[in-house]
């Protein structure tokens, strides 16, 4: 039997010998990368799949955006979701103000998207997630919008942080 054989059938004999052959990939192994490879190239039903196991799937708070609350802005989308950003907790934290000084803790946040899901709102659950989308309606106005399954925390949330972005750009 010649030794480069790959695929080989191992006969008792052979094991008895000392004779070893490479192990043949198992079926899993390869289902597993096959499975990670689709998780991370373009399918988006296998992507949100992926991120709803992770914990990171915004599915619910884009559905709940029907009865989201929002309000429009004069400001760029780029300056809106910066200011948004300063309500951050570890944004606090790194000016050296108390961490409570920050309104919540960002879970997730996709500039590109125009999405910052937050967590750890004051007197919610810590793991209620509440999101908080941005629309750009032209140049200089940009619409926000909070929704979430609390409605308690959704209103929290955009409380403050509408009160910051009135007292920081004016409403058109």
């Amino acid at each position: 039997m010649p030794s480069d054989a790959i695929w080989t059938k191992v006969s008792t004999r052979d094991m008895k010998n000392g004779v070893s052959f490479p192990k043949r990939p198992s079926l899993s192994f390869f289902l597993f990368y096959l499975g990670l490879a689709a998780m991370v190239t373009g399918c988006s039903f296998v992507q949100e799949t992926a991120r709803m196991m992770w914990g990171s799937s915004t599915r619910a708070l884009e559905k709940a955006r029907k009865e989201a609350v929002s309000e429009t802005f004069a400001c760029s989308l780029e300056a809106c979701f910066q200011r948004v950003m300063t309500l951050d907790r570890s944004g606090a934290r790194e000016k050296g103000k108390s961490s409570q000084a920050g309104l919540f803790d960002v879970f997730l946040k996709d500039p590109v998207r125009g999405m910052i899901v937050v967590m750890r709102v004051p007197g919610q659950v810590d793991t209620t997630e509440v999101g908080i989308f941005f629309q750009e309606i032209d140049e200089r106005k940009t619409r926000v919008e909070i929704s979430s399954l609390s409605s308690r925390a959704k209103r929290t949330v955009a409380r403050r942080v509408f009160a910051d972005l009135a007292d920081q750009f004016h409403q058109p």
